[in-house]
């Protein structure tokens, strides 16, 4: 029976699907070493031409590596080389002529995005219990941490969970550590206390900026990849700034998921590389790992999209859509006509 994500359509826009199309050309250019590549090309143009000095010689090395950089490129969506590296490498700091985090919106907005919301649960309930004395291992109370599973976890197998720690609980544990990261929340001396900035987010409620905190503290500073036994993937996580565009470019209307990280390959073939199961296995793996963390644990999370979940003779399909939300928060400044894309 053929599974749901072998229905996803090549980005090259053959009207193939991926996984007979361009799918084994990305196999191989996983294998490839890109500056190796570039290097190779750039030899063969400098054997062509005849500089009359190391002075132009240099010079026109400068301009080619800069157009070559600058250069708006299909694989990326028309973002170029350069747009690329400060999305992975500078999020948030060296980002602003390319996507604007916009804090302008009235905060109403947030009442019910699910981080949002479970931080405010969170909150409430230490507020009325601090401090509290860690555990041996330096978790939540156990009694604490279990009241707050009962009511914030979603896994879908809650209900074959034997709660014993903070860390059974997935939900549980990456709220505490991402609220510790963000500074509202402290361990010091073996207890748990709420900093000021977390007692004025719990008492004046959380503002655009407190989300936008979450936002990037949860972007560049908690692990992705924690508890959920796929392979690193780290370029899923640092590449979570160019996924948005991705979004923003290809789920203007209902997509499913499963259609969006062939674009994701496309651009970072070398994710494929990290695979060590069968290659008939690949896709699917990088597909499952690109849903779970980005789109369900990301997105979904931190309401930037609205999501269907469905169940077909294909398996399990989630079909998102970006929301209103997602367009007040973020403001792209990318547009590339097609005819300018480098492929």
């Amino acid at each position: 029976m053929e599974e749901a994500y072998e229905k996803a359509l090549c980005p090259c826009g053959s009207g193939k699907r991926y996984v007979e199309c361009c799918l084994n050309r990305h196999i191989e250019k996983s294998r490839e070493n890109p500056l190796q590549n570039s290097k190779e090309e750039l030899k063969k143009i400098m054997a062509r031409k005849d500089f009359s000095s190391l002075e132009a010689a240099n010079e026109f090395l400068r301009v080619y590596w800069t157009r070559r950089n600058s250069e708006p490129r299909a694989d990326f969506l028309g973002l170029s080389s350069d747009q690329i590296h400060r999305l992975i490498d500078l999020p948030f700091t060296h980002t602003s002529d390319i996507v604007r985090f916009n804090a302008d919106y009235e905060t109403e907005i947030l009442t019910e995005i699910p981080i949002v919301k479970d931080v405010r649960r969170f909150l409430d309930a230490f507020a009325g219990a601090e401090p509290l004395k860690a555990t041996a291992t330096g978790n939540l109370p156990r009694e604490f941490a279990k009241a707050l599973f009962e009511e914030l976890d979603r896994s879908r197998l809650k209900k074959y969970i034997k709660f014993r720690t903070e860390t059974d609980s997935l939900d549980v544990h990456t709220l505490r550590l991402v609220l510790e990261i963000v500074g509202w929340v402290r361990k010091s001396k073996g207890y748990f206390r709420l900093t000021q900035k977390g007692r004025k987010a719990l008492d004046v409620g959380l503002s655009a900026s407190n989300y936008l905190d979450l936002l990037s503290s949860y972007i560049c500073r908690f692990n992705w990849g924690y508890q959920d036994r796929y392979p690193e993937f780290e370029i899923i996580q640092r590449a979570a700034l160019f996924s948005l565009y991705l979004l923003h470019k290809k789920a203007r209307q209902s997509v499913a998921s499963h259609s969006l990280s062939p674009y994701f390959i496309r651009a970072f073939p070398r994710i494929l590389a990290e695979v060590q199961s069968p290659w008939k296995n690949i896709f699917s793996i990088i597909d499952d790992c690109f849903a779970l963390r980005f789109i369900e644990r990301f997105c979904g999370y931190f309401g930037l999209i609205d999501v269907q979940e469905r169940s077909d003779p294909l398996g399990h399909i989630r079909i998102l859509q970006v929301n209103g939300f997602f367009d007040r928060l973020m403001t792209w400044k990318t547009e590339v006509p097609s005819r300018l894309l480098v492929h």
